[in-house]
C-alpha cells in the first residue's frame, strides 16, 4: 500500500539554521544508493501550525486549482498523496515540498526480487529531503504543478521575506532525477546542511560541485560568490540578501543498464531539454477537443501518465499501479493486455508492443507452467478435445520476470488470463505490432490449453471452477471466459457454429451460470459487448446494458463505468456516455495533479488501469474506432490491416464536445489525423 505522510512539526525562522536531516544509505541487489544531501535550506521556511495563543487554527478551505488544459495543478500543502514522476524506469515520489516523502517512494523497473513472489522492491528514495521541521501548512502562496509539455514538477511558496520554488524532472530513458531548489530572502542568513556523505572527508571544498557516491551536487555560480564550507560533517551556504542561493541535485539509481557520466556531463538544464525533446516527439498524437477544458486536461493526463509507466526497452510489460507503489507487487495482470493495449495501440504503437512482447518472450514460461498444472490437476482433468502434446500454454493470473504464476491466492482460478492474453497479442498482430507467425503459435498453444481445460456435456463445452472477471464468484461457465474459450478454438474468431455454452435466459446472457443478479465488483458480463465484440451481444447490447450498468457496487475498481461508456457510445446513447465517462475518472482523480486511484474510497495511486479505461472510451467509443473482420455501418472511414482485420471509424460525440482532432495517429507505419464534428468526420494524412 502507499504510505502516508507523517505530520511534521514545527521551526522558528532565523539568521542561522543547523538541521540533521534523514539521510539514507543502502545496498539492495547490484544497486548501490548513497547517503542523500537534505535539503535544510527548506526548513527555513516551516510555518507554525499554532497561532500565537498556542491554539491549533481550524484546516483551512483551500481553493482548487483552474483547469488548465497543459498545466495540473495543486493549491493545497497538506494533501498527503505524493506526485509522481516516472519514464518507465525509474519510478519517484514527491511529497508536498516537491521533495521525497520520508517513507520512500522509489522504483526501477530493474529491481525485483528474482525468487518466491518476485515483487517489486522499494528502494530508498535517493530524492529525500523532508524532516520533521519541515512544516508547509500554513505557508502563503503555495502551488504545486505538473506541466505535460515539459514534465517539470515545480512547488513554490513562501512566508515572509523567504520565497522557496523546487523544480523535478525525470530523464526520457534512464533512471535518472534532477532537482533544482531556489531560495531567496531579504535578509542575510547562513544555512547549514548536515549530511553523513561528507563526514569522512575533511578536506575544503574548493570548487562549485561535488559528487557523493551516485548523487551530483551543484551550487549555482550565478547566484553565490562563494562556494560552500563544509563544517561538522556537513555544509554551510551563505545566502545574501537579494541573491538567491540555488542548489541543484543530479541522482542516478544506478544499474547495469546505465553509463557513466562524468562530473557536469548532465546538469537540470539538459536532462530537462532531453524531456521535454522527448515529450515535444510524444505529443505530435494529441486529442484536441473544443469542449470543457477540464475534458480536454483529463484525457491529455491519462496520455501523460501512461506514456510515462512504459518501460521503452520493454524490459517489463506495464503494472496496474506502474512504478508509483508496491501495490500488487509490480506484477502484470490482464490490465496490461485488455486495458492498457488498447489505449496506446494507436497513440503510441511503440511502448503498446512492450506488451504482447513480453508475453511472448514468456511463452516458454506460460508452456512450463501448462506441463504443471497438467500434472497437478491431471486427475480432474478429461481432456475430450483432445490428449496434450506438450505444447500447449497457460498464462499466470500474476506475473513478473520469470514469467511464472506469483500469486498466492485463489486469483489463479481466473483462467480467462490465457485468452485475454491471445485476444490482445492478436489485435497487435493486426496493427503490425508482432508478427502473425508469433501471435498463431502463442494462439495456437493457448487453444491447446483449452482443449485441456474444457469439459464436454450435452449443453457443450463448458469451463466448470473458474473465477469470473467479476471477481465475487468462482463457480462454472464465465460468460467472458468461455467466449474467449471459444474464440481460441475458432481459431482467432467467433464462429457462429461454435459448440461453447453461453449462460442466459430468456432475457439475455448471464454473466455466469446461475447468476442471481445481486451485484458485481466490477464489470463482467458487458465485455463480451467490449471488448469483445461478440456478436450476439452486439445484438442484446441494450438488454445486458439495462439488466447489468447498474449494478457494479461503487466500492469496485474503475475502469466499470469507462466500459459502460463506451458500450453506450457505440450503441447511439452519446449523452449517457459522456455523463458516464466523466463518471468514470471525476470520482478516481480527487488527489492533486490528476492522480488517478483505484477506488473512489483511497487515494492509491496512480491506477493506469483506469486511465487507460477512461482513455479507451474516447477512442473506441466517442471516436469510434473498431477492430474487426467486417465494415462499420455507415463507417467514416477504414483501413485494411494484417490479415483479414479491419480498422473502421465511426464516431459518437456527445453534444459537450463541438469537434475532436486526433492528431497524427499511428496505423501501420502511417499517420492519419482524424478531424470530427457532429455534422463531418474526415481523416487525412498526418505530419
Amino acid at each position: 500500500m502507499l504510505r502516508r505522510d507523517r505530520p511534521v512539526g514545527n521551526v522558528s525562522v532565523g539568521k542561522s539554521i543547523d538541521i540533521t536531516m534523514l539521510c539514507r544509505s543502502k545496498s539492495r541487489h547490484s544497486f548501490w544508493f548513497p547517503s542523500t544531501l537534505t535539503l535544510i535550506a527548506l526548513a527555513i521556511v516551516g510555518c507554525p501550525s499554532e497561532g500565537p495563543s498556542g491554539v491549533i487554527d481550524p484546516p483551512k478551505k483551500v481553493k482548487a486549482a483552474p483547469a488548465d488544459p497543459w498545466v495540473l495543478a495543486t493549491l493545497d500543502p497538506e494533501n498527503s498523496v505524493p506526485a509522481y514522476l516516472s519514464n518507465g524506469t525509474i519510478g519517484v515520489r514527491f511529497d508536498r515540498a516537491g521533495l521525497a516523502p520520508d517513507s520512500g517512494g522509489l522504483f526501477l523497473i530493474s529491481a525485483y526480487q528474482t525468487s518466491g513472489e518476485e515483487k517489486i522492491i522499494e528502494l530508498p528514495n535517493l530524492c529525500l529531503g523532508q524532516s520533521k521541521e519541515l512544516n508547509l501548512a500554513r505557508c502563503e502562496d503555495y502551488r504545486q504543478t505538473l506541466d505535460m509539455r515539459t514534465g517539470i514538477l515545480e512547488t513554490s511558496w513562501k512566508r515572509n521575506d523567504v520565497e522557496v520554488t523546487t523544480e523535478c524532472v525525470v530523464h526520457p530513458t534512464l533512471p535518472i532525477i534532477a532537482q533544482r531548489i531556489r531560495i531567496s530572502s531579504g535578509n542575510n542568513r547562513s544555512i547549514s546542511f548536515s549530511d553523513p556523505a561528507f563526514e569522512s572527508s575533511n578536506t575544503n571544498l574548493t570548487s562549485w560541485q561535488t559528487k557523493r557516491g551516485n548523487v551530483t551536487y551543484q551550487i549555482s555560480q550565478k547566484t553565490n560568490t562563494e562556494p560552500p564550507k563544509q563544517s561538522n560533517g556537513g555544509l554551510v551556504i551563505d545566502v545574501t540578501a537579494g541573491h538567491p542561493f540555488e542548489l541543484t541535485r543530479i541522482v542516478t539509481a544506478a544499474d547495469d543498464r546505465i553509463q557513466n557520466h562524468p562530473d557536469g556531463s548532465l546538469d537540470f538544464e539538459s536532462i530537462a531539454k532531453l524531456e521535454k525533446v522527448s515529450l515535444d516527439k510524444r505529443w505530435k498524437t494529441d486529442i484536441e477537443i473544443d469542449g470543457p477544458v477540464e475534458d480536454q486536461q483529463a484525457i491529455r493526463s491519462f496520455l501523460f501518465y501512461l506514456r510515462n509507466s512504459i518501460a521503452k526497452d520493454g524490459t517489463m510489460a506495464i503494472s496496474p499501479f506502474a512504478l508509483s507503489n508496491q501495490q500488487y507487487n509490480g506484477h502484470v495482470f490482464w490490465d496490461a493486455d485488455i486495458w492498457v493495449f488498447p489505449s496506446l495501440a494507436l497513440t503510441d504503437p511503440d511502448l503498446a508492443k512492450v506488451i504482447p512482447n513480453y508475453r511472448l518472450r514468456h511463452l516458454k514460461s506460460a508452456e512450463q507452467y501448462m506441463q504443471k498444472w497438467l500434472v497437478a490437476n491431471r486427475p480432474i482433468i478429461r481432456g475430450e478435445l483432445g490428449k496434450a502434446t506438450g505444447t500447449g500454454a497457460k498464462f499466470p493470473w500474476e506475473s513478473s520476470v520469470s514469467g511464472f504464476e506469483t500469486t498466492p491466492t485463489s486469483s489463479r482460478f481466473e483462467d480467462h488470463i490465457s485468452g485475454s492474453v491471445a485476444f490482445a497479442v492478436k489485435q497487435a498482430s493486426s496493427l503490425g505490432l508482432v508478427s502473425a507467425s508469433q501471435s498463431n503459435d502463442l494462439l495456437n498453444k493457448v487453444t491447446e490449453y483449452w482443449k485441456q481445460r474444457i469439459t464436454k456435456t450435452k449443453r457443450g463445452l463448458e469451463v466448470h471452477g473458474v473465477m469470473s472477471p467479476d471477481e465475487n464468484h468462482t463457480g462454472d461457465n464465465d460468460l467472458y471466459t468461455n467466449l474467449l474459450a471459444q474464440w481460441c478454438l475458432s481459431g482467432g474468431q467467433f464462429d457462429a457454429n461454435s459448440q461453447a455454452f453461453l449462460p442466459r435466459d430468456k432475457v439475455t446472457f448471464l454473466t455466469y451460470e446461475n447468476d442471481p443478479f445481486r451485484g458485481y465488483k466490477q464489470a463482467a458480463a458487458i465485455l463480451a459487448i467490449y471488448p469483445l465484440q461478440f456478436p450476439k451481444a452486439e445484438n442484446e447490447a441494450m438488454d445486458m446494458m439495462k439488466r447489468y450498468a447498474g449494478k457494479v457496487t461503487k466500492n469496485g475498481p474503475a475502469m466499470s463505468d469507462s466500459v459502460h461508456a463506451t458500450v453506450w457510445a457505440r450503441f447511439g446513447e452519446p449523452e449517457k456516455a459522456y455523463e458516464t465517462w466523466r463518471d468514470s475518472w471525476k470520482e478516481f482523480t480527487k488527489s492533486p495533479l490528476m492522480l488517478f486511484s483505484e477506488k473512489r474510497s483511497k487515494p492509491v495511486t496512480y491506477f493506469t488501469t483506469g486511465a487507460a479505461g477512461s482513455l479507451q472510451t474516447v477512442l473506441y467509443g466517442f471516436l469510434g474506432f473498431r477492430i474487426d473482420s467486417k465494415h462499420q455501418i455507415n463507417e467514416s472511414w477504414s483501413k485494411k490491416l494484417v490479415g483479414d482485420a479491419i480498422l473502421s471509424v465511426k464516431p459518437n460525440l456527445p453534444k459537450a464536445w463541438k469537434s475532436v482532432k486526433f492528431k497524427n495517429f499511428s496505423v501501420l507505419g502511417q499517420r492519419f489525423t482524424l478531424t470530427s464534428t457532429p455534422t463531418e468526420t474526415t481523416v487525412t494524412q498526418g505530419e
